[in-house]
């Protein structure tokens, strides 16, 4: 029985991986990338909360990791929109919401200026933007984290114990399903904060095609990703386990609402899109693309390119896992009785989940009882 399980999540795990290669573009980071990122947060999870959420989180990885990457494979697809709709959630375009870009003067200056309330922010971008097309492009994933969060806290809340072994989550009630529930949202979650980390997430040339460098979004995010993996997401949890406590902790003290940490992600992604930059045009590129139009440079092969990127991807996606760790702890509640808890596991997942439509009202766990900086 367990035996057919793993083959039927590994069969499943696969087939995701082909039809997002095969049938649409990389977004992001690839199917991949986000899997690693929400896998290392549940281990990050697993050292942080040893008692309560942690092992129930660990367990779950390949769940989480599944769910990471839905937003790509399923939800651009069956947004009614063409994925106009769900396109503009993965992504924040800080050059066009400040007019300035990076190196130039005040460009950490203006970001942090924007206001981290959804429709305080709408009312700053569209005067400051003065150009109704722009404003239409600039993204929102900020706000998607705070929807996903409200989502899971909303799913969590009123649960008071966990307990049994495997269980269908699908078909449950009460309390089992509100777990199954949340661990979704949490899942799903993970790709917004993921997308967060990626550098050309952040900037209107997400793919280097204005400055002959087209392709270098693919080749970074899913190319190297693909030929450094396995023993990638190593260096990743090892980088994560490193220096969680300081980011966090610089998070923390800059913290206004989720929504500001991601604006902080956002400019910390786009600051690193320089030395990126710097590596494919001294390093990898053999004959560049013209600029101005959607075409690829010609680039040497991974194997001889990637692992000079490795530090910065290892970096990134690290940042990446802490980040989705530490909005998942945000709403996670902390008087659960863990006590009989060790064998529950859920023996089942969603793969083809209802599109959740963007929805940018103030979040119920926005209150103060659930900020980082407070105890409930």
């Amino acid at each position: 029985m367990q035996s057919k399980k793993i083959g039927l999540y590994l069969l499943l795990f696969f087939f995701l991986n082909w039809f997002i290669s095969s049938n649409t573009p990389c977004f992001a980071w690839g199917p991949i990338g986000h899997r690693m990122i929400a896998e290392t947060a549940a281990l990050l999870a697993a050292r942080n909360l040893p008692t309560t959420w942690g092992p129930f989180l660990a367990r779950h990885r390949f769940e989480l990791g599944v769910y990471s990457i839905l937003p790509d494979a399923v939800f651009r697809h069956g947004d009614g929109k063409s994925g106009t709709l769900e396109g503009k959630t993965h992504y924040f375009d800080l050059d066009i919401a400040i007019g300035l870009k990076p190196g130039q003067p005040d460009f950490e200056k203006e970001t942090l200026k924007i206001p981290f309330d959804y429709k305080e922010a709408q009312k700053y971008l569209e005067k400051k933007i003065n150009n109704n097309e722009k404003f239409k492009t600039v993204g929102n994933a900020p706000w998607r984290v705070e929807q996903l969060q409200d989502l899971a806290w909303n799913s969590l809340k009123s649960v008071k114990k966990i307990k049994g072994a495997y269980e269908r989550g699908k078909t449950s009630s009460g309390e089992i399903k509100n777990i199954y529930d949340g661990i979704f949202y949490l899942g799903i979650l993970s790709h917004y904060t993921g997308d967060s980390s990626m550098p050309y997430h952040a900037l209107s040339d997400w793919n280097g095609y204005s400055i002959g460098q087209g392709g270098i979004h693919f080749y970074f995010e899913s190319d190297c990703v693909n030929y450094l993996e396995p023993g990638l997401s190593q260096s990743v949890l090892e980088e994560a386990l490193m220096h969680q406590k300081e980011w966090k902790e610089k998070w923390n003290q800059t913290y206004q609402s989720p929504a500001s940490v991601m604006l902080r992600m956002f400019l910390d992604s786009a600051l690193a899109v320089e030395a990126i930059t710097k590596i494919d045009s001294e390093k990898a590129i053999t004959k560049y693309s013209k600029p101005g139009t959607e075409t690829d440079a010609i680039r040497k092969s991974p194997e001889e390119i990637c692992p000079i990127f490795k530090s910065i991807l290892v970096g990134r996606l690290a940042k990446g896992a802490v980040l989705t760790d530490y909005f998942w702890e945000m709403v996670l509640p902390k008087s659960i009785d863990f006590s009989e808890s060790s064998k529950f596991q859920f023996s089942d997942f969603e793969t083809n989940p209802d599109y959740i439509v963007p929805k940018f009202d103030p979040s119920l766990f926005l209150a103060p009882l659930q900020r980082p900086d407070k105890k409930d």
